[in-house]
């Protein structure tokens, strides 16, 4: 495979994903020198040294939540681990993930996964989360589509992660 090609589109309903393996290095990235450090240690050293983990008896962090104002390089930061890890990087921006049929915008979110564990290891990078991170059951006709995409997407996740998520969120 050649770095920083795309290697497949995946339609979802209007959604499309694509799988790539990004060609952006560190140094790309200027300045957040403490940013990059907890990046490299929760993602790369796990990759590189799953051993020194085992042998501390310390599990590697399975999600990694980036906050901040739009512009300070999230998502440049995320392709550089992706690529310094030579890991597959999926990105997909939160609202798009809905659609206007019943039951897609779950089906969307259940396939993004399924590709992430098809090409695993994978970044599945979410841009603007904050459009999925809903209050939920505020809708008075039940359940809304932001509820059950929120809900799947929890679903997807591992555990640990979602108390992180949930912490943040609600």
């Amino acid at each position: 495979m050649t770095r920083g090609k795309t290697m497949a589109i995946t339609q979802l309903h209007s959604l499309q994903v694509m799988l790539e393996l990004p060609k952006v290095r560190w140094e790309d990235v200027g300045g957040q020198g403490g940013v990059k450090q907890q990046l490299i240690e929760a993602i790369n050293l796990p990759q590189k040294c799953p051993e020194a983990f085992a042998n501390l008896g310390v599990k590697p962090p399975k999600g990694v939540l980036m906050m901040g104002p739009p512009g300070c390089s999230k998502t440049l930061m995320a392709r550089a681990a992706a690529s310094e890890a030579k890991l597959n990087f999926l990105a997909v921006k939160g609202p798009e993930l809905f659609s206007k049929w019943v039951g897609d915008s779950e089906k969307a979110v259940r396939s993004l996964f399924a590709k992430a564990r098809a090409n695993a290891p994978a970044i599945i990078f979410f841009d603007e989360i904050d459009g999925l991170a809903v209050t939920r059951g505020h809708e008075n006709d039940g359940t809304s589509v932001a509820d059950r995409v929120l809900s799947q997407l929890l679903v997807e996740m591992d555990g640990e992660f979602c108390q992180l998520i949930r912490k943040f969120l609600f």
